[in-house]
């Protein structure tokens, strides 16, 4: 049987300081916590911050072991860059 895991993201820009920092909670399919990540990164794009945070949280789960993953992400547009509409 594969694994199935949920992984929600985000990523936060600090208008003071200009540093960025992303981070994740990752769940199995029953809502049960697994682990969670957090990072302070450099400063970049908004759009490459959240693509980051959704990479580190899918590497995580792929280590774990997963290989069917649901991602919750609030940035709508770079979940429409990763998978275009045939439409």
């Amino acid at each position: 049987m594969v694994s199935s895991g949920k992984i929600n993201t985000n990523g936060v820009v600090s208008l003071n300081s200009y540093s960025v920092a992303i981070g994740g909670v990752i769940r199995d399919v029953d809502g049960n916590w697994l682990c969670g990540y957090l990072m302070v990164l450099g400063k970049d794009e908004v759009f490459k911050i959240e693509a980051r945070s959704m990479l580190e949280g899918l590497h995580l789960l792929w280590d774990k072991g997963y290989r069917q993953v649901e991602l919750e992400c609030h940035n709508t547009k770079e979940l429409e860059n990763l998978y275009p509409s045939n439409s």
